[in-house]
């Protein structure tokens, strides 16, 4: 039986630049799912390498990139026997960044 590819919906943030596509529509898909009270995710890299249909290798490449421009922060804790818990927070464009 061959898997059906699910479309998803992510909502691009055009107003920032100095960003590669995956950057953009990775960093718009994180503000997506902070959406609410919380300002985080508990997103897994599955997860999101599936919705930008790239490696999980690749993922990580996008996910510092972000980082490095402050664009989002990932907090790892221990979680006893029952490994970690990843946490990503979606920051505000710092001031260096230039909006349209």
């Amino acid at each position: 039986m061959e898997k059906k590819n699910k479309v998803k919906y992510v909502n691009v943030d055009l107003k920032i630049e100095g960003l590669n596509n995956n950057e953009r529509v990775l960093y718009s898909h994180i503000k997506a799912l902070c959406r609410g009270l919380k300002p985080y995710c508990f997103a897994s890299n599955k997860s999101l390498a599936d919705t930008l249909n790239v490696s999980e290798r690749t993922l990580y490449r996008i996910l510092d990139g972000l980082e490095d421009k402050n664009l989002i922060k990932r907090e790892t804790k221990s979680i006893g026997n029952y490994g970690k818990e990843r946490k990503i927070i979606a920051l505000s464009p710092s001031a260096n960044m230039t909006d349209i």
